[in-house]
């Protein structure tokens, strides 16, 4: 809001509001406009708290380290390879599997 801006509401005001009534209410603007900002300040800190929580919680394999991200998809891929080789077995005869794991 510029100097002109101010002016003209001041102006305003003394026409609408008497003088005797004007200081009074200046005051409770004033007390209005700190407790609005007291309380969107404190919603500020609170919202902006909660997205930090988020993030912390979203965010942990982040910190990884290539070698870190290495070893979780090797340990991963034995996983896989033990499933399909156990699943390769279950499809084989007991003389099947008993052929393979002498050789």
């Amino acid at each position: 809001m510029s100097l002109s801006h101010i002016i003209i509401l001041g102006i305003i005001m003394l026409i609408v509001i008497p003088p005797e009534k004007l200081p009074e209410i200046m005051r409770n603007l004033g007390r209005l406009i700190n407790d609005l900002k007291r309380h969107t300040s404190g919603l500020f800190t609170d919202v902006t708290g909660e997205f930090k929580d988020i993030k912390k919680d979203l965010t942990p394999g982040i910190r990884l380290t290539p070698a870190d991200l290495l070893k979780k998809l090797n340990d991963k891929n034995e996983t896989v390879n033990n499933v399909t080789v156990t699943s390769n077995d279950a499809t084989k005869t007991d003389v099947e599997v008993k052929t393979d794991h002498k050789s």
